[in-house]
């Protein structure tokens, strides 16, 4: 795997069957450091690094919404920016 536009090659991680990201949720991938969101049956691999400046964005369940702790970013479900100081949404991974 590798963030959409990078130049390097990345590598290839298995995440296994798309059943097993019910709609709405955000899974934690610790062999690749990063979240499998399912938003409306849409799956996205997004980093769990802040655009802004880098620190670690948890998915908040009451909220629904990646709530960067640092600065206050804010990101929905899919990672699209919603408020806060990030340039723009979060990293998304090619699956």
């Amino acid at each position: 795997m590798r963030p959409l536009g990078a130049s390097s090659k990345g590598t290839v991680l298995d995440l296994g069957d798309p059943a097993n990201y019910p709609s709405g949720s955000a899974t934690y991938v610790i062999e690749g450091r990063l979240f499998v969101a399912n938003a409306g049956g849409h799956l996205f691999a997004l980093s769990q690094k802040c655009p802004h400046l880098g620190c670690r964005v948890p998915f908040c369940d009451s909220s629904g919404r990646f709530e960067c702790p640092c600065h206050g970013s804010k990101f929905d479900l899919g990672g699209e920016w919603i408020q806060g100081p990030a340039p723009r949404g979060m990293d998304r991974y090619d699956l």
